[in-house]
């Protein structure tokens, strides 16, 4: 029964971004497309921060109060910092080679990034297939290969690719 919550939950999220951002060749990652929740560390980073603040108001103890607010606050930056990371990218689509069916088919996304920005720690990838990891920070591009099954004969059509951060302390993904 969980199994079939989970799946109908999954299914929902991704017609809900499918209508939020449909497919295209190029696009500049920004405020519409970034989407930030709490990773398990960053779950049970709150959940000991929720822990330390009510013991902060049990005992009335105010270094236990400067702890609590640190740890928002850091949450808090980590949130900022996580997005700022993804900020700006610009993604583009590039010819792939041809395969054959039942193969790895390989496609080729192009990394942009703004001169003043640097792109640390990406992970690429097509869902249930393996991770690409990408940094860029030296360069002002780079190309990356993401892979994913070649089901049926023809041209095929790349599933929706993910990028994905969890920069710069592991408690939010981006």
């Amino acid at each position: 029964m969980l199994t079939a919550f989970k799946q109908k939950l999954n299914v929902s999220k991704e017609r809900w971004i499918a209508r939020r951002n449909p497919p295209c060749a190029r696009i500049t990652l920004g405020l519409r497309n970034i989407y930030i929740i709490p990773s398990r560390n960053g779950l049970l980073y709150l959940l000991s921060l929720g822990l330390i603040f009510i013991a902060a108001i049990n005992y009335a103890a105010s270094l236990a109060f400067g702890l609590a607010f640190l740890m928002v606050s850091m949450f808090i930056l980590a949130i900022l910092y996580c997005f700022n990371n993804l900020s700006q990218l610009t993604l583009s689509g590039m010819p792939a080679p041809a395969v054959i069916c039942g193969e790895e088919a390989c496609f080729k996304v192009l990394l942009s990034r703004a001169a003043n920005n640097t792109h640390e720690a990406l992970l690429l990838n097509f869902p249930d297939r393996t991770a690409s990891h990408v940094d860029l920070m030296a360069h002002y591009q780079d190309q990356v290969d993401v892979f994913a099954l070649a089901g049926k004969r023809g041209r095929i059509q790349a599933p929706r690719l993910r990028v994905t951060t969890y920069y710069p302390l592991g408690l939010t993904r981006a």
